[in-house]
This record gives structure tokens, C-alpha cells and sequence, in this order.
């Protein structure tokens, strides 16, 4: 399996990061599921999607049960929409695996606590032998 980290270094980082993600999944037809900690984060997300890109919405559910939806936004630990991607926005690695084949990390610089957790998930993933990668946008 392979980790991509994407270095974000301000909040506006985050938010493009992510919305570059899951647009280009949903370009390509790919499903995708975001992994988040909490309802605040899932409904931040929600939100998000309403209103970005600017042009249109990115067609997205909030789920705790299998779905079939392209992008898929979930507080469980489970692949609910059978994504190979996923984009853990989670402050400890993510607990999936197959069929996903792709795990999305934000390497979060916009605080010392959230650049010590991302170095922490860095590490459980190198000691995992997972194939770990800088991602460009």
C-alpha cells in the first residue's frame, strides 16, 4: 500500500489540498472516502463540497453505512464505499486496508501539535513497510 503526505502549511493549504484530491478522484470516476475524527469535521466537509469549486458542488454524503457514492466522508474505520483512495484527516494513522491501495496524509505544519502527530503517523507507516511518499499538488 502507498502513503502520500501533502505538506500544508496554513489552513487555506488544507482546504485546497483536500478539494484538489477529491476533485481529481471524482474527474476520473474514482470513489474516494475521507476519514475524519468527529461530526464537526465531517460537517465542515459537508459544507465544503456544497460550495467548492466555485462552478458547481462535488457530489458527497456524510455515511455510517456502505454507500455507493463517489465520495464518501466518515467517522468509521471502515472502507464504506469500497474506495481504493483515501484521505485520512485523522490525527492517527489510518486503520484501513484493502481495497484501498492509496492513503492520503496531510503533513500539517500550521502548528507544532499537528506536525508532531503527522510525523508520528509517518513513522507507524514506514514501520509498517508501507511504500512512503511526498506528494506535489
Amino acid at each position: 500500500m502507498r502513503v502520500v503526505f501533502f505538506r500544508v502549511t496554513s489552513p487555506k493549504e488544507k482546504v485546497d489540498c483536500v478539494l484538489h484530491l477529491v476533485r481529481k478522484h471524482f474527474e476520473k470516476k474514482e470513489s474516494i472516502l475521507l476519514h475524519v475524527s468527529s461530526e464537526k469535521s465531517a460537517l465542515f466537509l459537508d459544507g465544503l463540497f456544497w460550495k467548492a469549486p466555485s462552478e458547481g458542488f462535488l457530489p458527497h454524503a456524510v455515511v455510517q453505512k456502505e454507500t455507493t457514492e463517489c465520495i464518501a466522508i466518515t467517522q468509521k474505520a471502515q472502507n464504506l464505499n469500497g474506495a481504493r483512495f483515501v484521505l485520512n484527516l485523522c490525527p492517527q494513522p489510518c486503520p484501513l486496508q484493502a481495497p484501498c491501495q492509496v492513503i492520503y496524509e496531510l503533513e500539517d505544519a500550521t502548528s507544532p501539535k499537528a506536525e508532531t502527530l503527522a510525523k508520528e503517523r509517518f513513522a507507524v507507516y514506514h514501520s509498517q513497510r508501507y511504500e512512503v511518499e511526498m506528494g506535489l499538488l
